[in-house]
């Protein structure tokens, strides 16, 4: 598994927790529903990079779509896939993009 690049950069990122629930059908037709027993993390990942480190990022993100990656977020380590497999990019200024992802806890 590989790291996400760029810790340290200017970024506002959010973590949402997801509990998740479990969905099950018995023999004769009953759906029934139950929470997971710990909740999710789901993470927006907002950052404002140089168009160098815009081009860093979005090579990891084609690289790592599809697959777990490791995601430091608050000095803890997270297990985590994209959401979407699009990659927006938003140009600010003359060198700066602004870049906005969303993943997810596995």
């Amino acid at each position: 598994m590989s790291f996400i690049p760029l810790v340290g950069l200017s970024q506002t990122s959010t973590r949402t927790g997801v509990k998740q629930s479990l969905r099950s059908q018995t023999e004769i037709g009953y759906i029934y529903t139950r929470s997971q027993m710990l909740p999710k993390q789901k993470f927006t990942l907002n950052y404002l990079l140089t168009s160098t480190d815009c081009a860093t990022l979005e090579t990891f993100f084609y690289n790592n779509v599809g697959t777990i990656f490791n995601l430091v977020f608050d000095g803890v380590t997270y297990n985590c896939i994209f959401i979407s497999d699009e990659f927006a990019i938003k140009k600010v200024s003359f060198d700066m993009r602004e870049v906005s992802l969303d993943c997810r806890e596995v």
